[in-house]
């Protein structure tokens, strides 16, 4: 909180001000994200909490266009480079500012001590909860690279293409086009003062053209946007290998409905490469619902000794090692799809050989 005095994300209302009518006070609290490279705590906003109207203020407010990519799409293309790099823009939202006479409708309460009296502040940029401020985000920088990249239709490309909300995942042919890529999309998104940051790459050489404290350390996670407090079992990049692997947190194991259900969804797989582990997940609660089994009823003896075979077995997944690139050079390609079905699932896969 006291960032976003200091940079000025933030303002206290002076006292004249406090009365103004039309105005909306965001709850919000700090969550703690130990997973995290960079900001181990974040402060969410509920702009959806109702006042004595039956209201939120996320009640008035539109969505908005849907422009971000899906993300299987994106990770799909990911595959197809030789030379690949990650970049996030950091504290994306927080560097659009938002119209004065919006402000009022930002509003919130707090004290940096308990000695304090509790003062009212106002959010001066676009605040992460309100159900717009993606919409706002990315159109911004649809905006800015329309404005800034005329003569640079592949960034545009990137923008629309191979962005996530504020991650952007992208490659070359080369390494040389690689690192003129990297040094265009920081001075366009410059202009606009926005920084790239946690900058990721299998290209030792574009690695090395990037600042140290600009580089990420760690694997990349791909992740569900907003997604990062519920999916443990995600998929992960390791640059130095140049492939995917995915990491797992155990919970306890528990033998009812709701537990495995709960632990089917904590499987994050955008790209379905893990299909035939969940599949038979599936089939598990396939057997429940047919059983009628309630949500916290005890399960039967035949499902209690497939879920502990299942549960102790999902630790190897983050065993699993998958090279990124599908491609090779100088190859064409062919795809070939195949799909089957039965009474207990159906499924389909597209394969990519090159010939």
């Amino acid at each position: 909180m006291r960032d976003y005095l200091d940079t000025g994300h933030m303002s206290e209302v002076e006292h004249e001000q406090k009365s103004e009518r039309n105005s909306y006070y965001i709850p919000h609290q700090a969550v703690e994200r130990p997973g995290s490279t960079t900001t181990k705590m974040r402060i969410v906003f509920d702009a959806s909490m109702k006042t004595t109207s039956g209201m939120s203020l996320n009640d008035h407010h539109h969505c908005g266009q849907k422009l971000q990519q899906d993300l299987p799409g994106i990770v799909l293309r990911f595959r197809l480079h030789p030379i690949v790099f990650t970049t996030d823009i950091i504290q994306m939202f927080r560097q659009i500012n938002v119209t004065e006479t919006h402000r009022p409708y930002l509003r919130l309460r707090y004290r940096f001590s308990s000695n304090e009296d509790i003062q009212v502040y106002e959010m001066n940029t676009v605040t992460f909860g309100l159900r717009s401020s993606p919409f706002l985000a990315i159109r911004t920088i649809h905006q800015l690279v329309q404005d800034e990249a005329t003569n640079y239709p592949k960034k545009k490309t990137i923008v629309k293409r191979d962005m996530y909300v504020d991650d952007i995942a992208t490659g070359a042919e080369e390494e040389e086009e690689a690192i003129k890529m990297h040094q265009s999309l920081v001075s366009i998104y410059a202009k606009g003062h926005f920084e790239l940051r946690k900058w990721s790459s299998n290209s030792k050489e574009l690695q090395e053209n990037i600042p140290e404290d600009h580089r990420q350390t760690h694997p990349v996670t791909f992740k569900e946007y907003d997604s990062d407090y519920t999916k443990v079992l995600g998929l992960n990049w390791q640059p130095r290998e140049d492939s995917f692997s995915y990491s797992y947190q155990p919970n306890p194991v528990r033998f009812s409905k709701r537990a495995i259900l709960s632990e089917i969804a904590r499987i994050y797989d955008p790209l379905g490469l893990l299909a035939p582990v969940t599949t038979a997940l599936k089939r598990l609660m396939k057997y429940l619902w047919l059983a009628e089994v309630g949500w916290d009823q005890e399960i039967p003896e035949e499902a209690i000794v497939a879920w502990r075979k299942y549960h102790e077995q999902l630790s190897v997944l983050a065993t699993l090692r998958i090279p990124r690139q599908v491609t090779q050079p100088n190859s064409v390609y062919e795809l070939h799809g195949f799909s089957d079905s039965s009474e207990a699932a159906y499924a389909a896969v597209v394969y990519c050989p090159h010939i």
